[in-house]
């Protein structure tokens, strides 16, 4: 077969294959933390330039799910604009996040990979903002189990939790995520690109501009202290100023099929390519 023939097919399979990963185009998000640069575990990749930091000490990691990750040990977490005793860092609340008044009831996705040390009684916060008061916190966070899988997307006292039939503190990487489509009134929950609970849950959200965290979800207004806080690997942190469909939560899950068109497209480049040298 003509080399030039074989190197065009190959090109074709791995174009497929990277058409198939990116499939279901989105918006870029408007918080997006990858923890692959070890010498700055905070920084933002959405290019809005809303970077973290570190409080106690944040681990780098190369055995992410995607790249690097973060190894937390529920004493550790990165803020924006508050510190854990309250003290303002100086930072401004993250550009695009919703929050009040700009977009306080506005739709938004929250989505991490997370890998749990502890199975048991913590609530793990992902990532989150607000003021503790009714109806004014935002948080991705998994609840004090006793062994049974129970997430949340928290709003405090207005919240949807749910119990997943399925493991997630299982020692695995798993994606949680949650929406809220301010068109619907539907806000979603979803493991792994799968839903796992939805509701309808009225109006009277309204989002305070304040204390953004990922690794832990909840610090008192008048400098009470973080707690919910992560215990275990933490990966692509992303936040988006709309409500992502389900297809586009489940393109966050690398599908199999496409990682072995690239590794079989790459794999024909190699041996082609010195098979007609």
């Amino acid at each position: 077969m003509n080399k030039k023939w074989v190197a065009f097919v190959c090109t074709m399979i791995l174009c497929l294959a990277g058409f198939v990963i990116t499939a279901q185009a989105r918006e870029a998000p408007v918080a997006h933390y990858t923890f692959d640069d070890e010498a700055n575990l905070g920084a933002d990749s959405s290019g809005l330039g809303n970077d973290l930091l570190p409080e106690g000490s944040p681990v780098y990691t190369a055995s992410g799910k995607i790249g690097g990750a973060v190894d937390l040990d529920a004493s550790s977490w990165f803020v924006r604009d508050y510190y854990d005793d309250g003290t303002a860092t100086g930072l401004a609340f993250p550009t695009g996040v919703p929050a009040a008044p700009a977009a306080g009831n506005g739709s938004y996705t929250l989505s991490a990979w997370a890998l749990f040390d502890i199975p048991g009684d913590l609530n793990c916060g992902i990532v989150g903002w607000g003021d503790w008061d009714t109806n004014l916190s935002n948080v991705l966070r998994v609840d004090p189990d006793d062994g049974v899988n129970v997430m949340s997307n928290y709003w405090y006292r207005n919240d949807l939790t749910v119990s997943t039939a399925s493991p997630f503190k299982d020692g695995k990487w798993h994606l949680l995520a949650a929406t809220y489509d301010e068109a619907t009134n539907t806000r979603t929950l979803y493991v792994d690109g799968l839903t796992v609970g939805s509701d309808n849950p009225g109006t009277g959200h309204n989002m305070a501009a304040m204390n953004f965290s990922v690794g832990a979800t909840r610090i008192n207004r008048n400098g009470g202290g973080y707690a919910q806080a992560h215990s275990g690997l933490l990966d692509d942190v992303r936040v988006y100023d709309r409500a992502l469909t389900q297809s586009e939560i489940g393109a966050l899950v690398p599908e199999p099929g496409s990682l072995v068109l690239l590794v079989c497209g790459g794999m024909m480049l190699v041996f082609f390519g010195q098979k007609h040298r």
